[in-house]
């Protein structure tokens, strides 16, 4: 029967080595073998967790004596580089995967501040940096002129959103019409003003942002696990959300839902996340879904 399917759809889930902490940043793959997770503190470390041994252990340690929350982290795998930025506290630190070491750091006058939970990613070995709580900003290192370049957005610009890169090549090569996809967010942390507008940015020829006047997600969110399937798929995990059916209702969601990139449809999954929550999804080499709950108690997945 359906309710026994149902029942069946959120076991599925396998519990694994609890967070370290409550509140990190988006957790990355470093390897087949291994994930990096980020928390928010003074004098902390990234902290790698072994998908063979279920466990997490000190990496490599942060700059010292800087207070680092609210912040982003992406990986180029290709040169060992951890890249992690700090909007609200205009921090931006490089750390080598190979040397185990942090061999940058920039504060303040540098950086441009975007404020609390943007995303980030590495396209074509550059970092880049989306949106913020307080501004429409895309924001790419220039590694030559050390500083980052600035792109506007179209607005708003929000926290707490979600942003992806496609690309039809494998090789991440720039005559593959890449695309950045943003979902999503909250406005405003302050009002609760979660959005349901998704985004789109080619970054070839030059970078260019338009919204979707006819697509948006199924609800107005923020804080959801993603991850792309194949180049084919979007899944979309948990997070918190507003009904508009319900004026009230302003609350955690356990649903998953899958959107397919040819015609920006989405469509509820059978399955369920593991509880209702905010969450970070990572996809594996192996194409495990890891799913990683910020705030709440720390849970983890796969």
């Amino acid at each position: 029967s359906e309710t026994m399917s149902e029942e069946k759809s959120s076991t599925r889930w396998k519990k694994l080595a609890n967070c370290p902490t409550k509140l990190f940043a988006n957790p990355v793959v470093l390897s087949e073998n291994e994930i990096i997770l980020s928390p928010y503190g003074k004098n902390e470390y990234l902290r790698k967790y072994d998908i063979t041994k279920d466990k997490f252990s000190p990496y490599i340690p942060y700059p010292t004596e800087i207070n680092i929350k609210f912040h982003t982290i992406a990986i180029d795998r290709k040169s060992g580089k951890i890249y992690l930025y700090d909007g609200c506290d205009r921090i931006f630190v490089e750390f080598d995967v190979h040397k185990q070491l942090v061999t940058k750091c920039k504060k303040k006058k540098q950086i441009v501040g975007n404020g609390k939970l943007c995303t980030s990613f590495v396209y074509d070995h550059q970092f880049h940096v989306i949106g913020g709580t307080e501004k429409e900003r895309h924001l790419i290192w220039d590694t030559m002129q050390q500083k980052f370049n600035e792109y506007h957005m179209p607005q708003p610009g929000p926290g707490g959103h979600s942003s992806i890169v496609l690309s039809n090549g494998r090789n991440g090569n720039v005559y593959d019409n890449p695309r950045i996809i943003v979902f999503g967010g909250n406005e405003s942390i302050k009002f609760s003003k979660y959005l349901d507008s998704i985004s789109i940015c080619d970054l070839h020829p030059e970078i260019t942002w338009r919204k979707l006047k006819n697509h948006t997600m199924p609800y107005k969110q923020y804080f959801f696990g993603t991850i792309v399937y194949k180049q084919l798929y979007v899944i979309i995990f948990g997070g918190k959300q507003k009904d508009p059916n319900a004026k009230t209702n302003s609350g955690l969601t356990d649903e998953i839902w899958i959107m397919t990139l040819k015609t920006f449809k989405f469509s509820r999954c059978h399955m369920k996340c593991p509880k209702k929550a905010k969450y970070y999804a990572v996809l594996t080499d192996k194409n495990i879904v890891h799913l990683f709950e910020y705030e709440g108690n720390g849970g983890h997945w796969k």
